[in-house]
């Protein structure tokens, strides 16, 4: 039977026979198929459980000049740093699970949405609906009209 060494970050770790060469021909021992092509990597031998989650490198952003911008210290002498509000989109995917997951949410915080591929697409489409929309009110000069109460009869 024949026999290889792996090498995992210029460290000879197991001599490998035909029956393993899978094992240890991968980057990372505990990842069944290569990171998806949007990846970040980062990923080791030695991660947990919880660490096995694939996370974009690329991150969209949207600034959000209607909202409040976020005081960015506590400090006084910073007390005039302001960051503005912005939505942020980013994919993941746990190491087990067979698609991507969108990413949207408010900046930096927690508070957002995992969506599919297909949310996001159907997402995307109400998006633009609502600004064609919007786009056309403002080109109605008769709809933008401000219309006052009548006036009453004197009696």
């Amino acid at each position: 039977m024949a026999k290889s060494v792996a090498v995992l970050d210029g460290v000879h770790l197991i001599a490998c026979d035909d029956r393993r060469r899978n094992l240890c021909g991968r980057q990372v021992y505990w990842l069944d198929t290569p990171c998806p092509h949007w990846c970040a990597g980062g990923h080791r031998d030695g991660d947990m459980a919880d660490d096995g989650t694939h996370f974009s490198g690329w991150n969209g952003v949207v600034l959000l000049t209607l909202e409040d911008g976020a005081r960015m210290t506590s400090s006084k002498e910073h007390d005039e740093l302001y960051q503005p509000e912005y939505v942020s989109v980013s994919l993941q995917q746990d190491v087990r699970e067979v698609a991507a997951q969108i990413w949207c949410g408010k900046g930096e915080s927690n508070t957002g949405w995992h969506m599919t591929a297909e949310e996001a697409r159907e997402l995307a489409a109400v998006l633009s609906e609502a600004a064609a929309l919007a786009d056309t009110a403002t080109d109605d000069p008769v709809a933008n009209e401000v219309h006052s109460a009548p006036a009453l009869a004197a009696a």
